[in-house]
C-alpha cells in the first residue's frame, strides 16, 4: 500500500475517531448541534500529512461547528512534550502515539484517562485484535487506527553460526 493511501486511510480514521468519540460523548450522533467545546490534539504528522490531517479536522468542524480542535504537530517529539504536559498538568485532550508502551506507561500511572465508552463502537467496527492493542488493565486507552512493522531485524543465520552467536528468540523484545 502506498505511502499516501496509507495515510489516506489513517486520516480517515482519525475523523471516525472523533466522530466516535463526540457522537458516543453526547449519546446520539444525531444530536451534532449540543455537541460542543475545544478539544487540543498532539500528534506526529507535520509537513504534508498535517496539511492532510487538517483537512480531516476542517471536515470535522463543518459537522461539529461548537466543537474547535487544536492541532499541534510534536513530531518525533511526541512522546517527550505528552510527558512534559503530564507532568505539568496540562496534557493535550487527545494525542496519536505511535508507542503502545508509552500508552501503557502512562496508563499504570494513572496519567491518562480510559475510553471505556468507545469500546462497545470499536466492539462493532473492529476485529478483538484491535481493540486488545488499545487495552491495559482491562480498560480502552487507545483506537489503534494503523498497524505498521517497523522493528523487524534481518540477520544472516551463517554469520551467527560462524561467529559461534545464538539468534535471538522471536517474540523476544528489549
Amino acid at each position: 500500500m502506498s505511502r499516501l493511501r496509507i495515510t489516506l486511510l489513517a486520516l480517515a480514521t482519525g475523523v471516525a475517531a472523533l466522530t466516535a468519540l463526540t457522537a458516543t460523548a453526547s449519546g446520539a450522533s444525531d444530536r451534532q448541534s449540543a455537541v460542543s467545546g475545544k478539544l487540543s490534539f498532539v500528534g506526529i504528522w507535520s509537513g504534508p500529512e498535517q496539511k492532510n490531517f487538517q483537512a480531516v479536522l476542517d471536515g470535522f468542524q463543518k459537522k461539529f461547528p461548537d466543537v474547535s480542535v487544536k492541532y499541534t504537530s510534536g513530531g518525533d517529539n511526541t512522546p517527550t512534550i505528552l510527558a512534559t504536559g503530564i507532568s505539568g498538568g496540562n496534557p493535550p485532550d487527545l494525542a496519536a502515539v505511535g508507542q503502545p508502551g508509552l500508552v501503557k506507561q502512562f496508563s499504570a500511572r494513572k496519567a491518562i484517562k480510559p475510553i471505556d465508552f468507545v469500546k462497545p463502537v470499536m466492539t462493532k467496527n473492529y476485529a478483538p485484535s484491535w481493540v486488545t492493542l488499545g487495552t491495559y488493565s482491562g480498560h480502552l486507552y487507545g483506537m489503534v487506527f494503523k498497524g505498521a512493522n517497523k522493528s523487524t531485524i534481518w540477520y544472516s543465520t551463517k554469520a551467527f553460526k560462524n561467529a559461534g552467536v545464538k539468534p535471538p528468540r522471536p517474540g523476544l523484545t528489549c
